[in-house]
C-alpha cells in the first residue's frame, strides 16, 4: 500500500486562508490482479478558528461526480476531514492516470471557494522483471578531480534506477542513490579507485548489475624534499598517492615562469638540476592518474632554493666587554650562510686601536681564533667562505678592552686560630688600571663546604661584621670575590680559621607584661663562671624565634629595659645576650609571655602614649591598588594590580575616670607618626587622618568622654 500528499492554493484575501489537502492511497498490487483500490481523503486546512454548517462540497473527475452538504467547524491553524472517495480501478498493460476535481463553496469564513485537481498513476498491471541498463559510462567534470558525471542507457519497464558504488580503498560495495532517470552527477573522496554499477528496478524486482570501468579521483600531492651536492640539487619527490600513474617537476627563477624539468612514470623518484649561481629557485611536484582521464594532483612545493652564493657577513659571538690582558682570548663569530652551505675558510684581522696595521690569520672550518693581547682597546674583522668560490664581505669593526684582572686579600682575621665567635673581615684591593672596587661578596662556608653566611654589595666594601654566631672548635673558610669597575673579577681568596674560645656564662633574664603600661619590662643579668661579661643586650622575637630584633644593649653585668610596643594579645620570646671582651657570646634561654589586653596604645614618636579602654569599637579595612580596563573583544574586564595595599582602621571607645588618656594626649598624637597597636594583634605605623580625633564629652560632672578616629597605615620615608 503507497501513500501520498498533495496541497490545493491558499484562498487569496485576507489572513481568513484556507485550502484543501488530497491524501492519496492506493492498495497493494499483486501479481496477476487485475484492479486496484484507490482512496482519495479530502481535508480542508484553516488559518483562523472557523464555524460553518452550510458549505457546499463537490466533486468531478474519474470518481463518480457528485456533491454534499458538508459541516466546516475547526480551530486556529488546524483541519476537517470532508469526506473520502473511493474507487476501484482497473489495471491495464501500460500506466495511465486519474483525475479528480474538488471545490468547497458557500462558505462565510473566506467569501470565496477553495479548489483542488490531482492526479494519480496507476501502474500496469503484470510487471516483469526489468532487463540490466547495460555498463554505465564515466565522465570526470570540474577541475577538482573528485566529481563525476554517470550516464546509462533506459529500460522500458523499469520504474526507477538503483545506482552503487563499489570502493577498492574500504573493499565495500553497495547501493547509494535512487534516481528515476538516466543520469547522475557524484562526487567522491580525494585519491581513491573505484567503479559504478546500475541497475533497474520495478515491482517485480532488480535486474542484474551492471558495471562500469574503474575510476580514480585527484590524487595526493608527493613529498618533495631536497638536498645540495656543490653547485647541483638533487630534489627527491615521495609518492603519497595510492594509485600514482606518474610523477611531474617543474622550476623556476624566484618569481619567474615555471618549467617542467622531468616526467617520472610510477611511483617515486629522483631529479638532479644545476640553478644559475647566485639564483633562488623553487621547484614544485605533483602526481597524475587517468581513468577516466587524466588529474593532476594539487602541487607540492620546495620553497626558495638558494644557489650556491657568496656568504653574508658573518655575526658576532665574542669577545665582548672586558678580557683579562696576557690571557688567551678567543675571537668567535657565526658564518652567515646565504646557501646554507658551511664555513669552509675564514680570514680574521685585528689590531690595536692606536695602530695603523692589521695582523691577520686565516682558518678553516673553526670559527675562533686565539689571541693574546695586551692593555688597552682592540678592534678586528672577520669573513667568510662557504661552497662558492667568492668570500663574504667583511664583518662590521667589533672591538673589546684587555685589562689588567685585580686581586684582593684578606687582611683579616689572620689564618689559624680564632678567639671570638663574631667575625669581621677586612680586605686590601688593588687594580694596576686604577679602577675602583665596583662591588663585593663574602662566604662563610662550614668545614662540609656548605654556606652559613653571606654578605655583598656594591662600590669599595668597608669591615662590617657577619650576621652569624661562630661554633666554637669548628673550621671555617672566609671567601672573598671582587669584581673591578672594569668588569672584570678577582680570582676568589678564602682563609681557613679555627674556632677556639671561651664563652661568658649564660645571662639571666626576668621578663613581665605590664598591661595598664602596653610594655614589657625586662631585667637580664649576667651569669657566674666562663669568660667576664664585658655587656648585655636584650632581643624579642614576634616568629616564635625565627628572627630576633634588638629590643636594648648596654654595658656592664646588669641590664633593666622594657620593650614599648610589643604587639597586643600575642606570644612575644625574649632572650638575653652575655658578651665578653673577645668578644664572645652567650644566650639565656628564650622567654616566652603572652600580652594578653583588652586595650588600644597610640604610640607617637615624641612618646606620647594613649590609651583606650572603654567601650571599644575597631573597624579594619584592607584593600589592593587595582583598575579595571575595557578591551575591544574582550567580554570581562581586564584586572591591572598595583602595589599599594591601603590599610585603615577606624575607632571609637569611651574615656573613664582614671581610665584611658584626656583629649591633650590625643591631640599631641596629631601631625606625627604613630605606632598603632589593638587587641586584635594589628601592629602598624600610621598616622591620625586629617581629620584628626573626634572629642565628645559625656558631662562636666562625671568626667565621661567619647573619641573615635581613624588610624591609615603608613610607610616611612
Amino acid at each position: 500500500m503507497s501513500t501520498y500528499t498533495t496541497y490545493g492554493p491558499w484562498t487569496s484575501g485576507s489572513n481568513r486562508r484556507m485550502r484543501l489537502r488530497f491524501d492519496w492511497t492506493m492498495g497493494h498490487i499483486s501479481p496477476g490482479a487485475s484492479s486496484v483500490t484507490v482512496t482519495l481523503a479530502i481535508t480542508a486546512q484553516v488559518g483562523y478558528s472557523v464555524q460553518d454548517r452550510n458549505s457546499t462540497l463537490s466533486w468531478t473527475g474519474d470518481f463518480a461526480a457528485s456533491s454534499a452538504s458538508v459541516s466546516l467547524i475547526a480551530p486556529t491553524g488546524g483541519s476537517v476531514h470532508l469526506t473520502t472517495l473511493r474507487g476501484e480501478f482497473p489495471l491495464r498493460d501500460a500506466a495511465y492516470t486519474i483525475t479528480e476535481s474538488v471545490t468547497l463553496s458557500g462558505i462565510e469564513y473566506v467569501g470565496v471557494s477553495a479548489s483542488h485537481t490531482d492526479s494519480l498513476r496507476i501502474p500496469p498491471k503484470a510487471a516483469q522483471l526489468p532487463v540490466s541498463p547495460g555498463p554505465p559510462s564515466v565522465t570526470r567534470i570540474g577541475s577538482a578531480g573528485t566529481a563525476f558525471q554517470i550516464s546509462w542507457n533506459a529500460v522500458g519497464n523499469a520504474d526507477y534506477y538503483e545506482l552503487g558504488v563499489e570502493r577498492e580503498s574500504t573493499g565495500t560495495s553497495g547501493v547509494f542513490a535512487r534516481v528515476y532517470g538516466t543520469s547522475y552527477r557524484d562526487e567522491m573522496p580525494i585519491d581513491d579507485q573505484f567503479r559504478y554499477w546500475v541497475r533497474a528496478v520495478n515491482a517485480a524486482g532488480a535486474s542484474r548489475p551492471a558495471y562500469g570501468p574503474y575510476v580514480r579521483t585527484r590524487p595526493l600531492p608527493p613529498r618533495i624534499s631536497w638536498t645540495r651536492q656543490g653547485g647541483r640539487i638533487i630534489v627527491r619527490m615521495d609518492q603519497q598517492a595510492r594509485y600514482p600513474m606518474g610523477l611531474r617537476l617543474q622550476w623556476r627563477v624566484q618569481g619567474g615562469h615555471w618549467a617542467t624539468l622531468t616526467e617520472v612514470p610510477g611511483g617515486s623518484g629522483t631529479a638532479t638540476h644545476t640553478p644559475p649561481l647566485g639564483a633562488v629557485a623553487e621547484y614544485r611536484a605533483d602526481t597524475w592518474v587517468s581513468q577516466p582521464s587524466r588529474t593532476d594532483s594539487e602541487w607540492a612545493y620546495t620553497g626558495p632554493v638558494q644557489a650556491l652564493a657568496a656568504p653574508m657577513a658573518p655575526t658576532h659571538v665574542g669577545p665582548a666587554g672586558v678580557t683579562v690582558a696576557a690571557q688567551p682570548v678567543r675571537l668567535e663569530w657565526q658564518h652567515s650562510p646565504v646557501d646554507g652551505s658551511a664555513q669552509s675558510a675564514a680570514e680574521v684581522r685585528y689590531r690595536q686601536t692606536n695602530s695603523d696595521s692589521w695582523t691577520t690569520a686565516t682558518t678553516t672550518t673553526a670559527s675562533y681564533h686565539a689571541i693574546t693581547p695586551g692593555s688597552g682597546w682592540w678592534e678586528w674583522q672577520v669573513r667568510t667562505r662557504g661552497a662558492h668560490a667568492d668570500w663574504g664581505p667583511w664583518s662590521p669593526m667589533w672591538g673589546f678592552r684587555a685589562a689588567p684582572a685585580p686581586t684582593v686579600q684578606i687582611t683579616a682575621p689572620p689564618a689559624g686560630t680564632y678567639r671570638s665567635n663574631r667575625i669581621t673581615p677586612t680586605l686590601s684591593y688593588r687594580d694596576a688600571s686604577g679602577a675602583a672596587m665596583a662591588s663585593w661578596e663574602i662566604q662563610l662556608l662550614a668545614a662540609d663546604g656548605s654556606e652559613v653566611s653571606r654578605i655583598a654589595g656594591t662600590g669599595a666594601y668597608t669591615p662590617r661584621p657577619l650576621p652569624y654566631i661562630l661554633t666554637n672548635a669548628s673550621d671555617y673558610r672566609i671567601r672573598v670575590s671582587v669584581t673591578s669597575g672594569t668588569g672584570l673579577p678577582a680570582e676568589p681568596v678564602e682563609r681557613q680559621i679555627t674556632t677556639s674560645f671561651t664563652p661568658p656564662a649564660a645571662p639571666l633574664l626576668m621578663a613581665q607584661w605590664v598591661e595598664d603600661q602596653g610594655i614589657v619590662a625586662l631585667e637580664a643579668r649576667a651569669g657566674t663562671g666562663g669568660e667576664p661579661t664585658a655587656s648585655l643586650r636584650i632581643e624579642a622575637s614576634h616568629d616564635a624565634g625565627l628572627t630576633w630584633q634588638e629590643v636594648s644593649a648596654g654595658p656592664g653585668a646588669r641590664l633593666d629595659a622594657s620593650d614599648g610596643l610589643p604587639p597586643l594579645n600575642a606570644e612575644v620570646a625574649y632572650r638575653s645576650i652575655a658578651v665578653s671582651a673577645l668578644p664572645s657570646e652567650a644566650a639565656s634561654a628564650a622567654v616566652t609571655l603572652r600580652t594578653t589586653t583588652g586595650r588600644v596604645w597610640l604610640v607617637g614618636d615624641d612618646g606620647t602614649k594613649a590609651e583606650l579602654i572603654g567601650d571599644i569599637d575597631l573597624s579594619h579595612t584592607h584593600g589592593h591598588d587595582v583598575v579595571l580596563a575595557d578591551y575591544e573583544g574582550a567580554a570581562h574586564p581586564v584586572a591591572h594590580h598595583g602595589v599599594a595595599r591601603p590599610d585603615q582602621v577606624t575607632f571609637s571607645g569611651r574615656i573613664l575616670p582614671q581610665l584611658g588618656s584626656p583629649r591633650e594626649v590625643w591631640l599631641r598624637l596629631l601631625g606625627q607618626p604613630v605606632w598603632w597597636r589593638d587587641p586584635s594583634g594589628i601592629r602598624w605605623r600610621g598616622t591620625l587622618t586629617a581629620s584628626g580625633v573626634a572629642w565628645k564629652p559625656h558631662s562636666l560632672a562625671d568626667g565621661l568622654a567619647a573619641v573615635s578616629g581613624t588610624i591609615v597605615r603608613i610607610t616611612d620615608g
